[in-house]
């Protein structure tokens, strides 16, 4: 494992365990016994990952960032977001086979309706980078930056004042990618996840 890699995933689990640690804060019943689910967040998923040209995968995925307070329109609540994760992926098989970490960096707007009390059904989109770490079987790999957009719908309920599930559909594209003599060509993911959110 990349020295960056292991790096980024150490932040990302430290910052899942803070939130749990910081359970007890007063400033949590608001996503509870508010209306809303907001602040920042980090969280773990299990995932299915699908497309065209890369492998088919089942795996784990990190979550974190950061969901501004919403504006209400009828019955709806709209607004943006700032998220970062970790998604593990690959192509190829046997000495072809590569695997490549990707590692988004986007903003979203989302729009979420509450369909009965503390579950919201919610649906958006997003643009931003990506951070993508290359480790072919027998080859040199590396890192590259690439541009990234994604749309998802799914739903989210609270079931404590600082946690909430969620399960959702996430489509992403990815332009191409590449590190050191290998390249990915351009691809559309298909993401479907399951997962926890701890909200601090």
């Amino acid at each position: 494992m990349r020295p960056t890699r292991f790096a980024l995933l150490c932040l990302l689990t430290s910052t899942a365990l803070a939130g749990v640690a910081r359970a007890d804060s007063p400033a949590l019943d608001r996503v509870y016994h508010g209306a809303d689910l907001r602040g920042f967040f980090a969280g773990a998923s299990l995932l299915f990952i699908t497309s065209s040209d890369w492998d088919d995968r089942y795996g784990a995925g990190l979550e974190t960032g950061y969901r501004f307070a919403p504006r209400q329109a009828s019955t709806l609540r709209h607004g943006p977001s700032l998220q970062t994760g970790y998604y593990p992926l690959k192509t190829g098989s046997g000495s072809q086979r590569v695997d490549f970490d990707l590692i988004p960096l986007v903003a979203n707007y989302s729009v979420a309706a509450e369909v009965v009390d503390h579950i919201w059904v919610y649906g958006g989109a997003g643009a931003g980078l990506g951070f993508v770490d290359i480790d072919p079987r027998d080859q040199s790999g590396g890192s590259d930056q690439v541009g990234l957009w994604q749309a998802f719908v799914g739903m989210e309920g609270a079931v404590t004042e600082w946690a909430s599930v969620r399960g959702g559909y996430r489509h992403m594209w990815v332009d191409d990618m590449s590190g050191g003599d290998v390249r990915i060509s351009s691809d559309n993911a298909s993401i479907f996840e399951l997962g926890v959110n701890f909200w601090y």
